[in-house]
């Protein structure tokens, strides 16, 4: 799992935010505009490599670094990384991958510089054994090929260098972000740069933080290269008078901080949300259980789940603390017709979890529909419960337009069964069905998206593979529910119950092992979870949300 080291700058507890390239060239731009000089920039940059460099190697002396620097800025930065490490007793080996007369104004200063220090920059030639061979004996390679600005596929020379360095046994060190990664999509070219330790500069950008290009990053340090804060005010301002600004947050303990508040003396059960679970049907009795629990572990004070009459004594029989009710059946699952009895139970509630368990066929399609038409309450929508509205998705738009909340929390199978499109990657295929819908929806996977109606978006750092697993995502559909029928503002809830069901799932791992941990270990888990991040803000209620 790769981790994020921040530079002393940053203040402790800060919330992390994630900032499209965009903004990363304006930030640029107003600094050098306030009087920083772009090469000052540069060589800041370099020396935020140079640090990294010293710290996987212990002493840069008489270590041999091969670096591959492209033609843009990021090879620049490559080429001020490759002089100060000289300076600092290195055996360095310069390659470029690209015409040094198409270089940058920067890139070519540093290019000049160098060759003046008595470093000789060479051309790349991947047929060339003794270029090989230097690759091959480095103590440490530098990836500064592309930088932000990378989109496509790696090609030519380019795509050469980034074989040779991922066949390497070396760390690898990429400037600013890996080689062959798109900085905002997060999607990556076949041969893209697997780098080891990626230092990032002034703040992190979201192939950083999101799949498939966070797997490509390894360890990540945010480097402050010294952008004054009103640079970066202004920079906003510039972009903002062109398109909107939609943040884009990394969801960690910081965010969490004070979202739970203390539970009062004089409270009762009626305090702490009624939530709704209904799901189930003949082979699937696990998931709305598994869903009703979690909510229960996250603190609701009443949990309710109603199932079909065909699986009702099989459910009864595991429950203690949780409410569990029959509904009329047909063929194993809820009939549509118990539409009326579940509309007015969730009348008593504070939230409905539709989904877990449910089944597909047509008494489960207009069951669903029919809920989600008439029920008034928030409603977190999951697995079958999403499935179910694939022909009829505009359902939820129809919500939106009547101002009910509505999360969906689809994977990518389920999100491109309801018109998904991922090849623009998460954060935007996320931010364009959430405005589509007028929902939230919670895009689920490694580094889970979590995008609002408005654009916002949460990026989760926690959880790991052994989640990967069949009930795992009941258990995080009822946490959510649980966080909103407790009054936590419907996005946060969203955000903070990805979060935690993540860290439950980091715990169960250390226990268990991902091998071995289970769904219901992570159930286990969340009080633990839940200890360290009780706070003393203010109740928030969802009552104000869209």
């Amino acid at each position: 799992m790769s981790s994020i080291i921040l530079d002393e700058w940053i203040s402790e507890g800060s919330v992390m935010v994630i900032y499209e390239s965009r903004f990363v060239r304006e930030m640029d731009r107003a600094a050098i505009a306030s009087g920083i000089p772009s090469l000052v920039l540069m060589e800041r940059a370099a020396y935020g490599i140079y640090e990294c460099a010293a710290r996987v190697l212990g002493n840069v002396y008489g270590k041999k670094i091969v670096i591959f620097s492209g033609t843009g800025n990021n090879g620049g930065d490559g080429l001020a990384f490759a002089r100060i490490a000289k300076k600092e007793g290195a055996d360095v080996h310069c390659f470029l991958t690209g015409d040094p007369g198409r270089m940058t104004a920067d890139t070519a200063e540093n290019y000049r510089l160098i060759r003046n220090d008595g470093i000789d920059p060479v051309r790349f030639q991947p047929d060339n054994k003794s270029h090989a061979d230097t690759v091959c004996d480095a103590d440490l390679i530098i990836d500064a090929i592309y930088g932000i600005g990378f989109h496509g596929k790696l090609s030519g020379t380019a795509a050469e260098a980034a074989k040779i360095i991922n066949t390497s046994k070396a760390p690898v060190i990429a400037a600013d972000i890996p080689s062959g990664a798109e900085a905002d999509s997060g999607l990556v070219s076949e041969g893209c740069v697997i780098a080891d330790h990626t230092v990032t500069f002034t703040c992190l950008k979201p192939a950083l933080c999101i799949q498939p290009a966070k797997s490509y990053c390894g360890e990540i340090t945010v480097h402050d290269i010294g952008i004054p804060q009103s640079c970066i005010d202004e920079a906003f301002e510039s972009e903002n008078a062109r398109e909107p600004y939609h943040s884009i947050e990394l969801i960690d303990g910081s965010f969490l901080r004070g979202l739970l508040p203390p539970r009062k003396a004089d409270s009762h059960k009626g305090n702490y949300g009624k939530v709704l679970v209904v799901g189930g049907r003949v082979g699937y009795t696990g998931a709305p259980y598994l869903a009703a629990l979690s909510a229960y572990r996250t603190g609701s004070g009443l949990v309710y789940m109603a199932v079909p009459e065909s699986i009702y004594e099989i459910e009864a029989s595991k429950c203690a603390e949780i409410i569990c009710l029959p509904f009329e059946s047909s063929n194993g699952g809820f009939s549509s017709r118990a539409a009326d009895s579940l509309i007015s139970l969730a009348e008593k509630c504070d939230v409905c979890v539709i989904g877990p368990g449910l089944g597909l066929n047509e008494d489960t399609v207009l069951l669903t529909e029919e809920l989600l038409k008439r029920i008034a309450i928030p409603v977190v929508l999951d697995a079958d419960g999403i499935n179910a509205i694939a022909g009829n998705i505009n359902i939820l738009a129809e919500r939106a337009s009547l101002r009910r909340c509505t999360v969906i929390t689809p994977h990518d199978v389920e999100f491109g069964r309801i018109g998904g499109d991922l090849s623009y990657g998460r954060i935007y295929a996320a931010r364009a069905m959430s405005a589509r819908l007028g929902s939230v929806v919670v895009l689920k996977g490694n580094t889970t998206v979590t995008a609002l109606p408005e654009g916002n978006v949460f990026v989760n750092s926690s959880g790991n593979p052994g989640m990967a697993k069949g009930g795992s995502g009941d258990v995080l559909a009822g946490m959510i529910g649980s966080l909103i029928g407790q009054g936590i503002l419907v996005d946060r809830a969203a955000a903070a119950g990805v979060y935690f069901h993540g860290a439950a799932g980091d715990r169960a791992a250390e226990r268990f092992g991902e091998y071995g941990m289970l769904p219901t270990d992570l159930i286990s888990e969340i009080p633990a979870v839940l200890r360290k991040f009780t706070g003393n803000s203010e109740e928030k209620r969802c009552d104000s949300q869209f």
